[in-house]
């Protein structure tokens, strides 16, 4: 026996076909006919598609600017989320009756879900990662077993997203415009309180504005000089009244009368017209003025000759002379003008000190005065920059939300409206017959592969010689028996039989898969005419 392994030839593939025909033939049909019958018994499903385009602002941003911004992305999003809810959802349902064999046995919840994942809402075109003009736009789908009910919830998703897509954004242009109106309200009110503030505390503390502070160092000056001079003039009418009062003893004493007459004095004339001209000195000159050194000496002179200790009480004037003359008389009415007068000087002295002493406190009060109103006014300036810059976002938010109510901005609008689906998007019925013929193909070799490996006879003079190593001599083909003849005849007509049915597949895949078998009977006999 040879050792060598047997090479099968084309004969005997062919002989192993006619073989084992009915394990080429059966799991192959059967496998084409499953999954005819399951792309036909799998429901389809339509899908129902609508664009819409976003359009960029009409009006350049450098002149009116909206105020409803942010990412294409967000913005679909965020209307997505306001479209899906559960009120709209369950309107959908109930008004194209969505589920209707299943809406007593599904929940609610279950049904809204259902929607949802039926809803595909994708973007067609990208956008930059920066807010730019670039126009971009999305798809709105609905999937369902009815092209009719497709369509339908289609354009009623496709019109809450546009009529959304408005009163969103008219919506947040509005609650802006009516925020900034709140908070320059609210500026406006501060404002006035500050500047209230700061007119009160301008009227109580008038004198001490810092804008009267050269005019109060100029009355200050003045008032310091005037009291200066009132001073000098007190001093002076002082001094004045002083040496009349010595006159005036000197005029009691007789010194005048002795004088003009050229008679000698007396001892005592002579003291009191020495102590005259030593308060005269006294009130000229420094104690230590030889003069007044001198004339001190004189006066205890004649002090000495009367008697007289230091300190004691001169001569009693009023006994000298018994009448005052005339001249007494005189010197007493300029004592009595100069005491009228000194107090007149005091008193406008001491007006004069109240007033210098009050601009004193103004000019002292002054930098606490100034350095508050710099705080007030720093505090007004601020609040009014605010105030005018929310006015001015304020007017800005007013022209953004006319603009978004005369359609202006952004918008969304319809770029290809939903059309009625004329083929379902799934089940691929052509993915699914052929695989299953692919699969009936597969299947139907294994098995004959598997048979044959596991038969084993020899079939063929040429696996005999190799077997044996000899040629045979005559070979003499199978000789059927009257059984077996009626046996391929049974056999012919199941296979007739399962021709016919494969003919009716194809018919029908061709009806449901390609085209309707009416078109393409009407198409082939239009192209034969």
């Amino acid at each position: 026996m040879s050792e060598r392994r047997y090479e099968l030839t084309a004969a005997d593939y062919l002989s192993i076909a006619r073989r084992r025909w009915p394990f080429l033939v059966f799991p192959f049909a059967l496998a084409v006919v499953a999954a005819v019958a399951m792309a036909l018994w799998i429901p389809p499903v339509y899908k129902s598609t609508g664009t819409i385009l976003i359009e960029s602002q009409q009006i350049p941003d450098e002149l009116v600017r909206s105020t409803v911004s942010g990412y294409a992305d967000e913005r679909i999003q965020v209307i997505q989320q306001l479209v899906m809810t559960r009120e709209n959802l369950l309107r959908i349902i109930e008004q194209y009756n969505l589920f209707p064999g299943l809406r007593n046995e599904l929940a609610v919840s279950e049904q809204v879900d259902m929607v949802r994942r039926k809803v595909e809402v994708a973007k067609v075109i990208g956008e930059a990662p920066s807010r730019n003009r670039a126009t971009m736009a999305f798809t709105v789908s609905f999937e369902d077993g009815s092209p009719g009910v497709a369509l339908a919830v289609a354009n009623e998703l496709i019109t809450l997203f546009l009529e959304e897509n408005v009163k969103t954004r008219t919506a947040r242009a509005s609650e802006t415009t009516q925020f900034l109106k709140q908070e320059a309200e609210k500026l406006k009110h501060e404002l006035e309180a500050i500047e209230e503030r700061l007119a009160l505390y301008k009227q109580e503390h008038s004198g001490a504005l810092p804008e009267h502070l050269d005019l109060h160092m100029k009355m200050l000056e003045r008032a310091e000089n005037a009291v200066a001079e009132l001073q000098r003039e007190i001093k002076a009418a002082a001094d004045e009244r002083r040496f009349l009062e010595l006159e005036l003893s000197a005029i009691r004493a007789g010194v005048t009368d002795a004088d003009s007459a050229g008679q000698a004095l007396t001892p005592e004339q002579e003291l009191v017209q020495a102590e005259a001209e030593l308060a005269r000195l006294q009130s000229q000159y420094l104690p230590r003025h030889p003069e007044v050194q001198r004339q001190q000496a004189i006066v205890a002179n004649l002090r000495d000759q009367l008697g007289l200790a230091s300190g004691e009480p001169g001569p009693d004037v009023d006994g000298i002379a018994a009448a005052e003359s005339i001249e007494v008389a005189r010197v007493r009415t300029r004592i009595s003008s100069l005491d009228n007068r000194v107090a007149s000087l005091r008193t406008q002295l001491a007006q004069q000190d109240a007033e210098r002493q009050r601009l004193e406190e103004i000019i002292i009060q002054t930098p606490q005065v100034q350095r508050a109103l710099v705080s007030l006014e720093r505090d007004r300036e601020n609040t009014l920059a605010k105030y005018t810059e929310i006015q001015s976002k304020e007017m800005e938010a007013r022209l953004s939300e006319s603009l978004e109510e005369g359609k202006k901005a952004e918008r969304f609008s319809l770029l290809e409206p939903p059309l009625k689906p004329e083929v379902p998007i799934r089940p691929n019925r052509k993915k699914i017959v052929a695989f299953g013929a692919m699969f009936g193909l597969a299947l139907s070799l294994g098995l004959v592969f598997l048979f044959e490996m596991m038969d084993r006879r020899v079939f063929g003079a040429g696996a005999l010689s190799h077997l044996i190593e000899e040629q045979p001599l005559v070979v003499i083909p199978y000789i059927q028996t009257r059984e077996e003849v009626a046996q391929r005849k049974r056999m012919y007509k199941w296979v007739s039989l399962a021709a016919l049915l494969g003919a009716v597949a194809v018919l029908l895949l061709v009806h449901f898969l390609v085209m309707p078998l009416d078109l393409l009977a009407i198409k082939f006999l239009s192209r034969l005419g």
